[in-house]
């Protein structure tokens, strides 16, 4: 029987673990207005040495305004500031928070616990692992979530790529196929009451939620 991975990051990830904000002076030229100094407020979240969204303003505390927001919310699906291919290569390193070390040692996780510490019930789909470099393998025995007593080494269980392009494991092959068939009963459904432009608006936003590839 095949047995699938499922990445889980350590309980105490942040997202990101350093926030920089910077002045960003600039020259403006002008005919009509002159010429000066013109200046603006950056800010940067990082993770693992990489800076995943930025954000600039004319006023500081509209830009701290701006990092709350960051904070409380995941950057939306098109959120052009948002580096997906930065975050994607944090991926690939360790799991110790701040850490931007490769991974090298895979343990896979025994036990689920909440941050109060009670148990929780076993993923019903795939093993689920964490990823250390060499310095953060050894995790101590005061947490029961991230601790040595909770973890078993493994062989690296990262999905092999092929021209850099993941390889789909067959569990998430499988769920988006459920998905395909659970949209397509509902808008086969939709069809028979609704105006064929409706239909065709519909099948458009399902193909693209599913990113369905049409033009093979």
């Amino acid at each position: 029987m095949t047995e699938y991975f499922n990445h889980v990051t350590h309980p105490d990830d942040e997202r990101y673990d350093r926030v920089t904000i910077d002045i960003a002076p600039r020259w403006k030229e002008s005919e009509l207005s002159g010429d000066g100094w013109r200046f603006s407020y950056v800010v940067r979240f990082w993770r693992k040495g990489e800076i995943i969204l930025e954000h600039s303003t004319s006023r500081l505390e509209w830009l701290m305004q701006r990092v709350h927001l960051c904070f409380l919310n995941y950057p939306a699906a098109d959120d052009k500031a948002f580096d997906r291919e930065a975050w994607k290569r944090t991926e690939e390193l360790c799991d110790q928070p701040g850490c931007a070390a490769e991974a090298t040692v895979f343990f896979k996780r025994l036990k689920r616990y909440t941050r109060t510490g009670d148990e929780l019930a076993g993923s019903s789909y795939a093993t689920e692992y964490r990823q250390f470099c060499l310095q953060h393998t050894h995790r101590g025995d005061c947490a029961l979530d991230d601790a040595d007593h909770n973890y078993e080494r493994i062989p690296n269980p990262r999905p092999k790529t092929v021209d850099n392009v993941d390889v789909l494991h067959d569990w998430q092959a499988a769920e988006d196929a459920d998905q395909f068939t659970v949209a397509m009963g509902t808008l086969l459904a939709f069809a028979a009451r609704a105006p064929e432009q409706c239909v065709r608006d519909a099948a458009d936003v399902i193909r693209r939620s599913l990113s369905i590839d049409t033009a093979s």
